[in-house]
This record gives C-alpha cells, sequence and structure tokens, in this order.
C-alpha cells in the first residue's frame, strides 16, 4: 500500500487552500517485506564492492621478455580448452600481454602446448 503524501499551503487570509501532492512513499512494513529497509547508499539492496585491479605478473618480477619454453608459465594463461585467457581475466598489462601471446603461439607452432584441448580425449 503505497502512502501519498500531501502538503498543504494556507494564504494569509485563509481563504484559499493549496494541495499539492508529492512523491508517493512506501510504508515500513513494505520496505521490510522487500527488503529495502536500510539500504541507505546501497543499489536494489546488493552490496557494492570496489574491485581491485590486478597487476601484471610480468611487470611485477621486472621481465624483459617472455620466453616460449617456459610452458608451465604459459599454460596458467591457457583456458581448460587451449585458449589465451584475456587480459581482464589474467591482468597482464597490454605490452606483457602481447608478448605472452606471440610466446604462446610459438610454443604452439614447435608442438610445446597444444593447439586445442579436447576434454573427450583427456577421460
Amino acid at each position: 500500500m503505497l502512502v501519498s503524501v500531501v502538503s498543504v499551503t494556507y494564504s494569509v487570509d485563509f481563504k484559499c487552500v493549496w494541495y499539492r501532492p508529492s512523491k508517493e512513499v512506501e510504508t515500513l512494513a513494505e520496505q521490510e517485506r522487500r527488503g529495502r529497509r536500510g539500504t541507505r547508499g546501497r543499489r536494489h539492496g546488493r552490496r557494492r564492492f570496489m574491485k581491485r585491479r590486478k597487476e601484471c605478473i610480468f611487470c611485477r618480477e621486472k621481465a624483459t621478455h617472455i620466453d616460449y619454453r617456459q610452458t608451465g608459465v604459459l599454460r596458467s594463461f591457457l583456458t581448460d580448452r587451449g585458449k589465451i585467457r584475456p587480459r581482464r581475466q589474467t591482468g597482464t598489462c597490454a605490452n606483457h600481454q602481447r608478448q605472452l601471446s606471440v610466446a604462446i603461439k610459438r610454443a604452439r607452432h614447435l608442438a610445446l602446448l597444444p593447439f586445442v584441448i579436447d576434454p573427450a580425449r583427456t577421460r
């Protein structure tokens, strides 16, 4: 049930009365039922969190280049299907992501890494 709040204004000689309807307000029971009570500053009752920015592991280790022979390192940047993970998932910078993709492609070409991982074959 919505309750409308009305503001009343009287003139000086009290002959005219103006009723000005304002916004409709939910009662406290409705807010509790919908789970919106106490959600000040939050949107739709969901918690908002600050996403921590991932840092590039190659920049952190001050790597000058990425070697295609380090298959253990390169494998961590592949999905379970063999695709290269994007920057937003791994947190690598743009420069190292380009070097990483070249290194993975070179390792694939030399058969150090698979092009595609077939889940039916691994069973």
